[in-house]
């Protein structure tokens, strides 16, 4: 959705552009690098399938991610007010209908209780394909207390601390 941002492909495996190539998930793991994937921000009943977070993670997995911060879309009333209208999100908009806090404000976001069921889902997803740190972050996603047996942070800048 970003103008000029590379694929997904490219984010994984790099692009030559040119005399110049850029660098993608793969180069910089094989340089030595710890790789966190972050899927942010995730649109309910669009994008957070158990499918297609699935085939993600694997694809970041292969590639060379070894972490992993996944994260809901979080509005303010008149940014969703101004997309409310566009098709395409009017069922995810549905599902965001609980008006909850963030470290800078108030906003509509998948309910909490909704969130913790899908977040730990999608960790124990990673956990599985061998993710070694799974977060959300909890500037945005109050996610407090434990998901019993999956390994789920929750903090959002824990890959400053994790190496």
């Amino acid at each position: 959705m970003e103008p000029h941002a590379p694929s997904a492909y490219e984010r994984l495996h790099g692009k030559k552009m040119g005399q110049d190539f850029l660098c993608g998930i793969e180069q910089l793991a094989d340089a030595g690098l710890r790789i966190t994937l972050k899927i942010d921000t995730l649109f309910p009943e669009m994008d957070d399938t158990e499918e297609d977070i699935e085939f993600l993670l694997k694809a970041a997995r292969s590639a060379g991610a070894q972490a992993v911060t996944m994260s809901y879309v979080f509005l303010r009333q008149s940014f969703k007010k101004r997309l409310i209208g566009v098709p395409l999100l009017r069922d995810s908009f549905i599902e965001m209908n609980e008006y909850q806090p963030i470290a800078s404000g108030k906003g509509y976001s998948l309910p909490l209780a909704k969130k913790k069921v899908r977040l730990a889902i999608m960790a124990k997803i990673a956990s599985d394909i061998g993710y070694q740190v799974i977060s959300t972050c909890s500037c945005k996603n109050r996610v407090e207390g434990e998901f019993e047996g999956i390994p789920l942070r929750p903090d959002c800048h824990f890959h400053d601390r994790w190496y």
